[in-house]
């Protein structure tokens, strides 16, 4: 019985952390024939509150558009990696939770895998991340979490010596 992986999920928010699953997903991609569909949420609304006096809502509203831009390049940018390695991938653009936006589209999109970066520090939360546990514990599909490490051996051949 083989494993159908037609379709994977790399959330991102462009931190190096995020970046750490892009080589293992666009691996499984090209290994599996998958299309790579690029998350990058944006956080919730700048709050105007903190701006105070004449130009407050424009100065939120110029955060906001900045923050868009910032996540549409992240996404681009691996959208391009997977371009030039021959695999078919698009971004997608959501606004909310980081960890229920990346479950919707998990659903939406009917991904086979998602492959996300860790965050790397110590404890399990810190270790996982929060945003990578909720996703372990309730996605419909399997999770690869990567950690903060280089491999040096294709990930085929690391499955193979297992």
């Amino acid at each position: 019985m083989s494993w159908e992986v037609k379709k994977i999920l790399v959330p991102t928010d462009g931190s190096p952390k995020a970046e750490l699953a892009v080589a293992p997903a666009l691996e499984i991609a090209r290994l599996k024939g998958a299309e790579i569909v690029v998350l990058s949420v944006l956080a919730a609304p700048f709050e105007s509150s903190c701006f105070t006096g004449t130009g407050a809502a424009e100065g939120a509203q110029v955060i906001e558009e900045l923050k868009v831009e910032l996540a549409q390049q992240s996404a681009d940018r691996i959208v391009k990696r997977a371009s030039e390695a021959g695999l078919s991938a698009r971004a997608v653009i959501r606004s909310g939770s980081p960890a229920d936006e990346i479950l919707k589209v998990a659903e939406q999109e009917d991904v086979d895998l998602i492959v996300m970066g860790t965050k790397g520090a110590t404890g399990t939360r810190r270790l996982l991340g929060s945003v990578t546990m909720s996703v372990i514990s309730h996605a419909p599909c399997p999770v690869l979490a990567v950690r903060e490490k280089e491999y040096t051996l294709p990930l085929y051949e690391r499955a193979r010596r297992m």
